[in-house]
């Protein structure tokens, strides 16, 4: 299950009209297609998901246990609801379903849950048992880790106490979040486990420090390998949202000293129009007029060792529920 998106530019109006429950205006939807065309047309989340469909089916294939496996998306078809429908006409009486969006949220895992709930009142006597989020996966540490000790590789000319990492996550509504620390604290436990892996200091909570004055966060913006977690991709709605916002630290970042900021986005598995337009083209070009150096390391994907552990977690569910 995933959140969805264009696969075609004909695909952005039918899917901003899923998300926000409207026709979007001629001149917002224009704006939207710009961005996706900025990104060569379309999405790389229906792909990416291509991609996982066809790799966790190979690997179960090889385990032995071959199995159907299909995808599901919240905002565009096919629907998680359809699937599981369509399943349903075709016998299926037991499902293991996988959310690709690592941390809970309301707009995410929960809204998928809820579409599977509601497709469930049609289909009284299939069984749904949930794979664990991946964003708890000791694997999803180890591939941003790995991406970012490589991004930072590609800025080895500054001196380290020059570059400031900053982890960041979709910034949400506050009110979005039924409990906004628990997102929060999947987050800081994610990127602790990195800087710890990668020997950095650790991090806390501050609200006031030496090298960026004025930024509430969480991290260790004084330490010999400054790093700290912030929230990017805000949206328009009023009121409050998680923060700091990337842009703001990026400006306060340039203005102390620092000489390059480099973006671990482990608040995503996959590639998104977040990570493909946001980071790579909005804040990347933001950076050059800063004149700081930016670089970004990549989302795991279908990295065949989160393959691997996902076809674990659904093959330890099926032991479990065959032993019953």
């Amino acid at each position: 299950m995933a959140y969805g998106g264009p696969d075609c530019l004909d695909a952005v109006g039918p899917f901003m009209e899923s998300l926000i429950g409207r026709a979007s205006s001629p001149d917002v939807l224009e704006r939207v297609k710009s961005r996706y065309t900025a990104i060569g047309g379309c999405s790389p989340l229906p792909a990416i998901t291509s991609d996982f469909v066809s790799s966790i089916a190979r690997e179960l294939e090889v385990r032995g246990t071959p199995l159907p496996v299909v995808a599901g998306f919240k905002y565009t078809e096919p629907s998680i609801g359809s699937v599981i429908r369509g399943m349903y006409a075709r016998g299926v009486r037991q499902i293991v379903a996988l959310s690709l969006s690592p941390f809970e949220s309301n707009s995410t895992s929960t809204a998928y849950v809820a579409a599977v709930d509601e497709a469930l009142i049609d289909a009284p006597d299939m069984t749904v048992e949930y794979v664990e989020a991946i964003g708890t996966m000791p694997i999803f540490v180890e591939l941003h880790r790995e991406g970012l000790a490589a991004a930072r590789e590609r800025v080895l000319d500054i001196d380290a106490h020059e570059v400031l990492t900053v982890f960041t996550a979709h910034s949400l509504p506050v009110s979005d979040l039924e409990t906004p620390e628990l997102y929060a604290t999947g987050l800081r436990r994610v990127a602790g486990e990195i800087v710890a892996d990668l020997d950095f200091e650790a991090g806390d909570e501050f609200t006031s420090c030496t090298r960026l004055p004025g930024i509430e966060a969480f991290g260790a913006p004084d330490a010999a390998q400054p790093w700290m977690l912030a929230y990017q991709s805000k949206g328009m709605r009023p009121g409050a949202w998680l923060g700091p916002e990337l842009e703001d630290v990026m400006v306060l970042a340039s203005e102390q000293g620092f000489r390059a900021v480099v973006v671990c986005p482990i608040g995503f598995a996959t590639e998104h129009m977040e990570t493909a337009y946001d980071l790579d083209i909005v804040e990347a070009g933001h950076a050059r007029e800063l004149g700081i150096e930016f670089e970004r390391s990549l989302a795991p994907n279908d990295d065949p060792r989160l393959v691997a552990a996902i076809s674990s977690a659904i093959l330890r569910i099926l032991t479990v529920s065959t032993s019953k």
